[in-house]
C-alpha cells in the first residue's frame, strides 16, 4: 500500500540513514497538512464557506487517514483549514508517534522505544526496510528535477516539503531553488487551473503550513 502524505513527509526525514537526520521546524502542523491534504483528495473533507468540513459516513481503508477522519468528523466544533491545521495534532496527540506507529505496522519503521530506570519512556524509531524510503526519495527527487511526470501524491507531498523546509534535504544546493519553485507549481500553481475549488483548499493547508513554520522558526 502506498503511504500517506504524512508517512513520506516523516519518511523522508530520516534522510539515508537509520534515524532521523533532524529535527524539522513545524513538523507537527506538517503532518497534519498531508493528512488534511490527502482526506481532502478522496473526498472525506470538503469546503463549506470558510469552514473544512468532514463528510459523514466515509469509509477509509488506511488506518491513519481513518483515526484523521474521526478526529475531525467527531469534533464539538467546526474549524477552518488553517484552524485543522493547528489542531489536528493536538487530536492526535502526539502526532509524530502516532504517524510512527503507523510506519511500524507497515514493517517500514522498527520501534526502539524503551523505559529508562526513573519510568521515564524514551521514544526512538529506526528504519527497518530501508527500499521504501530509497524508491520514494528517488521519485521526488527526479519529480522535482523535472525528470518525471508527477503522480498527484507527488504534488501533495511537494507542497509538505516546501512548508516543512526539507526540499534542500533532496538535492544539491545549487539546485534548491529551481526545485522549490518547481515544488510550489506542482503544488498549487501550474497543475490545478484557476478557479479549482480543490487547488484552494490546497492552497489553504499549504498557506496554514508556511504560517505555521515561521512561528515555530521565531519561537
Amino acid at each position: 500500500m502506498t503511504p500517506t502524505s504524512a508517512e513520506a513527509l516523516l519518511l523522508l526525514s530520516f534522510g539515508d540513514e537509520q534515524r532521523p537526520t533532524a529535527t524539522v521546524p513545524g513538523i507537527d502542523q506538517a503532518l497534519a497538512g498531508g493528512l488534511l491534504l490527502d482526506l481532502h483528495a478522496i473526498d472525506a473533507l470538503v469546503p463549506s464557506g470558510e469552514l473544512l468540513l468532514a463528510e459523514p459516513d466515509v469509509e477509509l481503508e488506511d488506518a491513519l487517514l481513518r483515526e484523521a477522519y474521526v478526529a475531525i468528523l467527531t469534533s464539538p466544533k467546526q474549524r477552518t483549514t488553517a484552524d485543522w491545521v493547528r489542531q489536528l495534532p493536538r487530536e492526535l496527540k502526539p502526532i509524530q508517534r502516532f504517524v510512527n506507529r503507523a510506519l511500524v505496522e507497515r514493517g517500514i519503521l522498527a520501534d526502539r522505544s524503551h523505559t529508562t530506570f526513573l519510568l521515564v519512556t524514551s521514544y526512538e524509531y529506526e528504519i527497518a526496510d530501508p527500499e521504501p524510503a530509497r524508491v520514494l526519495r528517488r521519485r521526488i527527487t527526479a519529480v522535482l528535477r523535472g525528470e518525471r511526470t508527477p503522480e498527484e501524491s507527488d504534488r501533495r507531498l511537494a507542497g509538505l516539503l516546501v512548508a516543512g523546509g526539507m526540499i534542500a534535504t533532496l538535492v544539491a544546493p545549487s539546485e534548491v531553488a529551481a526545485a522549490t519553485t518547481r515544488a510550489l507549481e506542482l503544488s498549487a500553481g501550474a497543475i490545478v487551473p484557476p478557479g479549482d475549488a480543490a487547488g484552494a483548499v490546497r492552497t489553504e493547508i499549504l498557506t496554514a503550513l508556511g504560517a505555521s513554520a515561521g512561528d515555530a522558526e521565531a519561537a
